[in-house]
Parts: structure tokens; C-alpha cells; sequence
């Protein structure tokens, strides 16, 4: 995840799958400019890596249809140095879940809400594990 300037202050946020180090196989997908974020904004995102699909909700909003990537057996770097060096932001939370969650799992989860966790948010909403 990271992010590119478009006018002062102003950020898009881009969600790349990188495979086998060569920028030459990267699937990228980006907020539009309704979606951009400012300098010192507060926002949620979620990065779903689904088999074959990736997908990015920020602030409950999926940013895209699902783009294609291919399978991996494993996830060996996760990288949030842009992020923190643009926005000058601290991450407050990163969780991976060994399964995939759900359109809807993602958008209430990134949405605006007091939920601070998946685990609060399923059983508030009374999901079953």
C-alpha cells in the first residue's frame, strides 16, 4: 500500500500486488479523486488478497472491481514505508486473517464505525466464527 501526491497535500492511495519482485507483474488499483486523502486525515483501509482477486475498500468504499492477480502460496512482504513517510501517519492496526472476508465484511469494517477489530465487529453484529 502506498500513496502518490496529486496536488498539495492532496493523496491517492494505491494497492499493488508485486509478484516475484519485477514491477513488470504488478496489479495496481487506486482511489479516485473523490477518494483521495489529505494530509493528516484519518482513514481506514483494507487490502483482501482473495486466491486470484484483489480487492481495496477505504473508508467502507470498495475503490474498484476486483482486479486479477495470480495465485501465491504465501504473502512475503507486506510494506506501509510510503504511507507512513507521505502522510506522515502512524498505524494504529494491522490484522491479516487467515480467510477472506466478504464485500460486505469489508465495507462495514472499514466504515467509519466504532468497530476496532473484525472480532468486535462479528460479534456485535452476531456473525458465527
Amino acid at each position: 500500500l502506498t500513496t502518490a501526491e496529486q496536488s498539495s497535500g492532496n493523496f491517492e492511495l494505491l494497492a499493488q500486488f508485486r509478484k516475484n519482485n519485477s514491477s513488470a507483474d504488478d496489479v495496481e488499483i487506486t482511489t479516485p479523486d473523490e477518494h483521495r486523502v489529505n494530509h493528516g486525515d484519518e482513514f481506514k483501509c483494507l487490502l483482501r488478497l482473495d486466491g486470484t482477486k484483489m480487492a481495496l475498500y477505504v473508508n467502507g468504499v470498495k475503490m474498484a472491481d476486483d482486479a486479477t492477480i495470480e495465485k501465491q502460496e504465501d504473502i512475503q512482504i507486506v510494506d506501509f514505508t510510503n504511507i507512513v513517510g507521505d502522510l506522515n501517519h502512524h498505524v494504529n492496526d494491522i490484522q491479516l486473517f487467515p480467510f477472506s472476508l466478504s464485500d460486505n465484511d469489508c465495507e462495514i469494517l472499514t466504515a467509519k464505525t466504532n468497530y476496532l477489530s473484525f472480532a468486535d465487529m462479528s460479534e456485535t453484529l452476531n456473525y458465527d466464527s
